[in-house]
């Protein structure tokens, strides 16, 4: 039988896809339907005289509306999801973004009630909001320049024998995720799997690769890659870091813990505090400490974590470990089943007729797969951090100033790169890696 692949990868989106059916032979890609071409993306930026792409940013994000509906839709599926993934006993990073732009490339090639489930669990009422959603977020997100990328890309990988995607849907994924087209052939798979792993590097500065094992029964794969790298816009001193003590749920370790004083607002909610720090590009990446004993309890906040809490202003002493983390994500299945995407997994349901025909060789089309790989590094000078999400188809104030206020994170925390009011990449720190 042949299957299709959807490869989403992004950082932070691999899909493959397939069906069932009986084998059929290979015949000769149908002339114009798939053109190799590459995707045009955005100009690279230009440093101002500090040595900063912020301007150049606010410049491009004020011309770039994204509607507010759709970033809380994005803002609720991604915290949802990472309340039910995240767990405060071990170390994990996740993109809830790349699994997003992964269900919505696969759900701009679902139909019927397959698609209700997909959309309703994307927090949209049509595909058309959907893709223009992922569309013009894609703009406002990126950035390419010398200190800072934020950079997502997309490729659509053909079989050269295959004729049955549909040329609407190749359409709408070039328009509306800015994807190339490429053609390649699956039965070769190591060859194959050495020219996705190429890509998937190129694009996320060598972080990541392709992990999985190519099927030779593939017809299509999407990658999407996402990758951020920034500075602070005030970093720490390296003279500051020092050997420090972090208490983890399986005791006490060493970690290079980084230090820094300066006046800065924070936040101090029910069971948390959490402060943000700028990068040169104005984005924020966001660290809440619960308070002892509450991990869980801030976990199952979902966004009131990340974004709630009273502001404050103070003298800040801050200390945060120095850290990387890679995660292997293997449990989404699971918890976009719980957000009642089911269809999408039934082979004998799922209903995917806007990305491929249906054939008698090919009458099954469904998520057999969603597994997502994951890279960030934070330490004195900025982060950098990617993923690949693989969906598999089978086919201030005034007032008096008040104490100074010391934030340790030397005990389990959380963490957010945050671009346009959404997280990028969101994680716990359970025990500050060992070099």
């Amino acid at each position: 039988m042949k299957k299709t692949a959807l490869i989403l990868v992004i950082a932070m989106l691999l899909c493959s896809a397939g069906c069932a059916g009986s084998g059929s032979a290979r015949e000769e890609p149908r002339p114009g339907h798939v053109s190799s071409a590459d995707a045009v993306y955005p100009e690279k930026m230009t440093l101002n005289a500090h040595g900063s792409v912020g301007s150049e940013v606010l410049k491009i994000r004020r011309a770039t509306s994204v509607e507010q509906s759709f970033i809380d839709a994005f803002n609720a599926f991604s915290y949802d999801s990472a309340k039910r993934l995240l767990t405060g006993d071990k170390n994990s990073c996740y993109s809830p973004a790349s699994l997003y732009f992964a269900l919505a490339a696969c759900a701009a090639g679902a139909s019927g009630e397959t698609q209700k489930e997909m959309l309703d669990a994307l927090g949209v009422k049509d595909i058309e909001e959907l893709c223009e959603g992922c569309r013009t977020l894609f703009k406002r997100i990126w950035i390419d320049s010398d200190s800072t990328q934020v950079k997502m890309t997309n490729a659509l990988f053909v079989d050269d024998g295959f004729s049955g995607l549909k040329e609407s849907y190749a359409e709408r994924v070039t328009n509306d995720f800015y994807a190339s087209l490429r053609t390649v052939d699956f039965s070769k798979t190591a060859k194959t799997k050495e020219i996705i792993s190429k890509y998937i590097s190129d694009n996320t500065a060598g972080k990541l690769e392709y992990r999985g094992e190519v099927d030779p029964e593939t017809e299509v794969s999407i990658i999407n890659t996402l990758y951020f790298i920034s500075r602070w816009i005030d970093p720490f001193e390296k003279s500051n870091t020092k050997k420090e003590v972090f208490h983890s749920p399986d005791g006490d370790v060493q970690c290079d813990m980084m230090y820094k004083c300066f006046r800065s607002s924070y936040y101090k909610g029910d069971g948390f505090v959490r402060i943000q720090l700028r990068f040169d590009c104005y984005d924020t990446m966001a660290f809440i400490l619960p308070d002892e004993g509450r991990m869980d309890d801030v976990l199952a906040m979902g966004a009131e974590a990340f974004t709630g809490g009273e502001l404050l202003n103070a003298e800040v002493h801050l200390y945060l470990p120095r850290f990387k983390i890679k995660s292997d994500l293997s449990g989404l299945m699971d918890i976009l089943k719980e957000m009642n995407v089911k269809r999408a997994f039934d082979p004998l349901n799922a209903e995917f007729t806007e990305m491929v025909d249906l054939t008698p060789d090919m009458p099954l089309f469904y998520v057999s797969k969603v597994f997502q790989a994951t890279y960030i590094s934070v330490d004195e000078e900025g982060a950098e951090a990617a993923a690949y999400t693989e969906v598999g188809m089978t086919g201030g104030t005034s007032a008096p100033p008040p104490e100074p206020v010391i934030i340790r994170f030397d005990r389990p925390f959380l963490y957010a790169i945050m671009t346009s009011d959404v997280p990028l990449f969101t994680g716990v720190v359970a025990k500050p890696p060992a070099k």
